[in-house]
């Protein structure tokens, strides 16, 4: 990137797998709402570069499942990113990692509707992720919006 930030990258699969789940964690700092608001609001305006740093800056300082659901968002956001660069590969990886992190947070977190953000990504992504040879037609419309249900402090 100009500005000297590291563009998205395509998933590896060298991620760590998800824990079951454990006894409730803590409840995470206001500070960590303020910057899910912050993330999906830029997500909604279509800058998925800016909502994945926003995201990664809290995800770094943060833990347990909030870490993980972070981390879905964050590949949410590169997904499109990846896809608006009409990188099949990078979108295609960063799809299937979405689901891989935030499936197990649906049908809410955070304030989050995971479940409608899931079955969005699913109608977006259809064509691309059925085509086998290179790049499909790239949709020319707005990507889904996240809806923030509620959401504490």
């Amino acid at each position: 990137m100009p500005d000297g930030r590291s563009e998205p990258t395509a998933f590896s699969g060298r991620d760590e797998p998800l824990a079951p789940a454990g006894p409730a964690e803590s409840e995470p700092p206001p500070e960590t709402y303020a910057a899910i608001r912050e993330g999906v609001r830029l997500f909604n305006a279509g800058m998925f570069f800016e909502a994945h740093e926003v995201l990664e800056d809290k995800w770094r300082r943060s833990s347990g499942e909030m870490k993980r659901f972070l981390k879905g968002l964050i590949h949410a956001a590169v997904a499109f990113y990846q896809y608006g660069r009409q990188n099949a590969f990078g979108a295609r990886s960063k799809y299937h990692s979405t689901h891989y992190y935030l499936a197990p947070f649906a049908p809410e977190y955070a304030g989050v509707d995971v479940s409608a953000l899931l079955s969005d990504m699913d109608h977006y992504f259809q064509t691309l992720l059925e085509s086998t040879e290179g790049a499909p037609q790239w949709r020319p419309t707005q990507p889904p919006q996240i809806r923030i249900r509620s959401i504490n402090s």
